[in-house]
């Protein structure tokens, strides 16, 4: 360093003063000079990746929505003896004993003034089929006591409703309802016991996809969240509004 100052003061500048210290140095110096170098651009290189391979990923693309990961399952619906499909059976038999074309439309069910402990719980099922012979609806009740009725529609249908493929039909509604309650339905219920629950199984008009719609309800707070959760996987998605803070009331 103190060559290389001396050699500028005399005004051989620093191109002419890096050259001539480049020729008091021995090749094999240069050799070592130069694998030094390399070994340190590698350990440098090294490390960034590891930096940035080790880091969890924080951020999308600019523009695009982060996906949300599932919430771990927390709420298991205690009340598994009584479900839509296990109900089927005994709907579709009586449907069938009124036209053996018939086909299931849709299925729904509800829990008026309920609590997390309670969804689920033994309750009225309504099933809905088609006949395409008839063009008319036939409607399915069976009420907690297990006793079914059917009634066909006073009405012909003039296009034909969308009817449910049973292959698809893989969620349960007890499942179906724990993911409601997984995604925000147990918040609702915690904090407006009392609310109302409803769940219906349907074809959608747009997409045809099979998926049941849960939607809950509470009067007194106008508090409310309804998400669809598709009967072959379970996915969910928002449909209503998220649950906000309780509204206030003079």
């Amino acid at each position: 360093m103190f060559a290389l100052s001396r050699a500028y003061l005399k005004g051989i500048g620093p191109k002419g003063a890096f050259a001539t210290l480049l020729r008091r140095l021995r090749s094999r110096d240069l050799i070592i000079l130069i694998g030094l170098w390399l070994v340190a651009a590698s350990l440098i290189c090294g490390l960034a990746v590891w930096f940035l391979v080790s880091r969890p990923v924080e951020q999308a693309h600019f523009g695009e929505a982060a996906a949300k990961p599932s919430p771990v399952p927390t709420y298991t619906v205690q009340f598994v003896k009584v479900t839509a499909r296990q109900l089927y059976p005994t709907a579709e038999a009586l449907a069938r004993s009124w036209e053996p074309d018939a086909q299931l439309v849709g299925v729904n069910a509800s829990w008026l003034d309920t609590a997390v402990n309670l969804v689920g719980d033994t309750t009225d099922w309504s099933f809905r089929f088609y006949s395409p012979s008839r063009q008319r609806l036939y409607l399915v009740g069976i009420g907690g006591d297990g006793q079914a009725v059917g009634a066909p529609h006073f009405q012909k249908e003039i296009t034909p409703p969308s009817t449910v493929n049973l292959e698809a039909w893989a969620i349960d509604s007890p499942e179906a309802l724990a993911r409601w309650l997984d995604n925000g339905g147990g918040e609702l219920l915690g904090r407006s016991p009392g609310a109302d629950v409803t769940i219906q199984l349907g074809v959608g008009p747009v997409d045809g996809q099979l998926t049941w719609v849960v939607t809950g309800f509470d009067a007194a707070t106008s508090q409310s969240l309804a998400l669809k959760v598709d009967a072959a996987n379970g996915q969910v998605s928002v449909l209503g509004p998220q649950i906000t803070e309780p509204s206030t009331k003079n």
